[in-house]
């Protein structure tokens, strides 16, 4: 009995830390597969024994291989989050320096293009070198906003538009791209982990 008591503390404090392990809101699936593979390799030459036949230290090693299995799963959705929320930084995570500054070279120029294409499409009255938006009245500013047409705002719009699509093609491509190599820095074992048994921050060796 106390064999098996044991063995259900121990899978519920793995779940605790389970379930709190990602900072990346953004990078949340990015793992979950990898994870479930893992998981389901651990258990697979166990799922047989009965509950109470488990020794202290079968337990042990069993949660520390799905410990090992929820670090990696979290390493991955940190870099894939990482590189959702600002393309390239997952790739630099995982030493794709060049990739990573090209892809964050890549969004800086989305950016500025947006930036100055839809200024540029704005009606003329509204652009600063005809309106003083730091001295004007509030009142004039909103008045010559509200005398545009939808068809006057629509060019720069569409450029605003057509910039957040972009980014959003480049966001999620630049978050596959890290988590997939995340995936094989784990597989050709330049980034290791240590089994834990209790929630705390998941540590990796480089």
């Amino acid at each position: 009995m106390k064999i098996s008591l044991s063995l259900i503390v121990v899978i519920m404090v793995a779940g605790i830390a389970f379930a709190g392990g990602d900072d990346d809101p953004k990078g949340r699936g990015a793992g979950s597969e990898f994870l479930e593979a893992e998981i389901e390799a651990v258990l697979a030459e166990v799922r047989d024994r009965e509950l109470g036949s488990f020794t202290v230290g079968e337990v042990e090693a069993l949660m520390g291989e799905i410990s090992i299995a929820q670090q990696k799963a979290a390493y991955i959705q940190k870099s894939a989050g990482a590189s959702f929320m600002l393309p390239g930084v997952g790739q630099m995570k995982n030493e794709a320096v060049l990739n990573g500054a090209l892809l964050l070279t890549a969004d800086v120029l989305v950016s500025i293009g947006t930036v100055v294409g839809g200024y540029f499409l704005l009606p003329a009255e509204l652009r600063f070198d005809q309106l003083d938006y730091f001295n004007a009245p509030m009142s004039t500013i909103k008045e010559r906003w509200h005398a545009q047409s939808i068809a006057e705002m629509l060019p720069a719009v569409g450029v605003a538009a057509g910039g957040c699509l972009v980014h959003m093609v480049l966001r999620v491509f630049a978050s596959k791209g890290a988590a997939e190599l995340a995936r094989e820095r784990i597989a050709e074992g330049r980034v290791t982990f240590e089994p834990r048994l209790l929630p705390g921050p998941a540590g990796h060796k480089q």
